[in-house]
């Protein structure tokens, strides 16, 4: 389960990535950088409802 800090922290790397994505000046760098963002979106996801509820709760 994800708390608060893990969630922000994901979050940071998801804009991080998808920026660098947009910026990128090669199609191939840019296709890394948005699959990274999908992978730690993927982490978030997978901590399932448990770990968000406890999250909104706050």
């Amino acid at each position: 389960m994800l708390d608060q800090s893990d969630l922000d922290y994901y979050r940071a790397r998801i804009a991080e990535e998808e920026i660098a994505a947009q910026r990128a000046s090669h199609p191939l760098a840019a296709e890394s950088h948005k699959k990274l963002a999908e992978e730690y979106a993927s982490l978030i996801v997978a901590t399932g409802p448990v770990a968000r509820e406890g999250v909104e709760s706050r």
